[in-house]
């Protein structure tokens, strides 16, 4: 009995290792030790695909400091990973639309008839008309884009977005008021144009996290500067002839800490209300280190313009990607500034 037992049992070995064996498990040629390097040998190994993946860059406008290194970035990352991956057939063409939402719709429509089987692009302005021809020419011309910066979901198969986690941003601001404000503090809000959803989700971000966090600190004025320095210089102004009692002043982008910078400067307060602000260009980078600006909530351009890359090169080898990648902000204070120059070319 116990005999037939233990040949049955022989028998259901021999026909799993047989089916095993038959399904082309092999267990030499997995690296049980390290799987990751497995995985990692997978990847680099992967054969291209044979024809030239062409990208079409299209900048809003070169002129603006922060396109240009995004831009910049981009050519960067395409050299570095030419030098790395050399069997890979992958090329850029810039075009520059000036600030014009006009000029950019038309290079779109010249530069979307086949030619690029990927145009990533940085628009002007979340603008309806160009929204509603990056999706014409998503469904006619079966045309591929990666959209910087801005947004815009339009919800289709061929359309990827690479944004800032602005609603983070606006957290980040409130956490560091939250932990170093004092009792009944007054805040006043410069912020970037409302239309802008980007803009409106560091507001949001901002004005919930602090309400949570500290009910008792006030935001006294929220007032829309847009991108304009000018704007914001003469909002600050306005506010200190005024004799109103400002504890802390909130910037939203780059462009309106530069504008209250420069009016405590003139009202020889630069040092005695803090700034807390948003985005860190060369300038900032120095007010930082010189503590006129407290706190600053930073997404590095490196990581967009590699994320978008890598989108690209993605799609070039045939894989899934994900439509919608969101970058987080970082609290850049003097106490880490140092760290991060380097890192983002600050």
């Amino acid at each position: 009995m116990e005999k037939k037992i233990i040949n049955g049992i022989m028998a259901i070995l021999v026909v799993l290792l047989f089916y095993i064996g038959y399904s082309g498990f092999n267990f030499k040629s997995m690296n049980m030790n390290n799987p990751a390097e497995e995985i990692k040998n997978t990847i680099s190994t992967e054969t291209p695909a044979k024809d030239m993946f062409k990208i079409a860059f299209v900048n809003a406008d070169r002129k603006i400091s922060v396109l240009n290194q995004l831009q910049d970035e981009f050519s960067w990352t395409l050299k570095q990973h030419v030098s790395t991956y050399k069997n890979d057939k992958i090329s850029v063409d810039y075009f520059d639309s000036g600030g014009s939402i006009v000029e950019q719709i038309k290079t779109l429509k010249n530069i979307c008839d086949g030619s690029y089987n990927v145009v990533v692009i940085i628009p002007c302005f979340n603008d309806s008309n160009l929204v509603d021809v990056i999706r014409k020419l998503a469904i006619n011309n079966n045309q591929t884009f990666v959209i910087l910066d801005k947004e815009i979901n339009l919800k289709l198969d061929s359309v990827y977005t690479v944004v800032s986690d602005s609603y983070q941003a606006g957290k980040i601001q409130a956490e560091h008021i939250s932990e170093y404000g004092a009792q009944n503090y007054k805040v006043y809000y410069l912020s970037g144009p409302k239309a802008a959803a980007e803009e409106s989700d560091k507001l949001t971000g901002f004005a919930y996290t602090l309400r949570k966090l500290r009910p008792d600190i006030q935001i006294v004025h929220t007032i829309d500067c847009g991108f304009d320095s000018e704007v914001a210089k003469r909002t600050v102004d306005k506010w200190i002839s005024e004799g109103e009692q400002i504890n802390c002043i909130v910037c939203s982008n780059d462009p309106l800490t530069v504008g209250a910078l420069k009016s405590l400067e003139e009202h020889n307060l630069l040092g005695s209300i803090p700034i807390i602000g948003a985005d860190v260009s060369n300038e900032i980078t120095k007010e930082i280190q010189r503590g006129h600006v407290v706190m600053a909530a930073h997404q590095f351009i490196y990581m967009e313009a590699m994320t978008a890359f890598n989108i690209c090169r993605e799609l070039y080898l045939g894989r899934e990607v994900i439509f919608n990648h969101k970058l987080k902000y970082v609290p850049i204070t003097r106490n880490n500034v140092i760290t991060y120059i380097d890192k983002d070319k600050i």
